[in-house]
């Protein structure tokens, strides 16, 4: 089987909607922990566990999103400053990385205190949410290299 069956070619509106449906869903929840993180510090005072929160995900929702438009870039528009954001797309992926096992996973040793189903729900809320991020990076990162290889060839309607 030769290299050139290996190759699909994808009109260019229908990859910004596969960019976009990747995404959306991880955008949505950082949108959330923000306004969730926001509401703490106003409730209980400014903490550092709530400016990790906030400043986490305010940047990794911008670093997402210039990284999907830097995967939706034309091979021949890509310049030295997307470079600045593929570097960014590890903003996310960190960020994701510390909801899952710092919030998420350790939280859960507050259960030999004493059963709580409201640690545990937090807990599942990082852990799923975590993951959505690193999820939505995960895949912008094989698009991109399915696109940079000629795996995917995109074509203007």
């Amino acid at each position: 089987m030769s290299s050139e069956n290996k190759k699909r070619v994808m009109d260019l509106g229908d990859f910004e909607d596969l960019v976009s449906h990747i995404t959306i869903k991880a955008i949505l929840f950082l949108i959330a922990l923000l306004i969730a993180a926001v509401v703490q510090a106003a409730r209980h005072g400014l903490t550092t566990h709530d400016i990790i929160l906030m400043v986490g995900s305010v940047l990794s929702g911008v670093a997402m999103f210039l990284y999907g438009i830097q995967v939706m870039a034309p091979r021949g528009e890509r310049r030295a400053l997307w470079a600045l954001f593929t570097l960014g797309g590890f903003i996310p992926y960190l960020f994701g990385c510390y909801l899952v096992f710092y919030e998420g996973f350790w939280r859960l040793r507050q259960l030999s205190q004493g059963i709580s189903l409201w640690v545990i729900l937090l807990a599942l809320c990082f852990i799923i949410g975590g993951y959505l991020v690193v999820w939505a990076m995960y895949k912008l990162t094989v698009l991109e290299g399915h696109v940079k290889s000629g795996a995917i060839v995109l074509q203007k309607p």
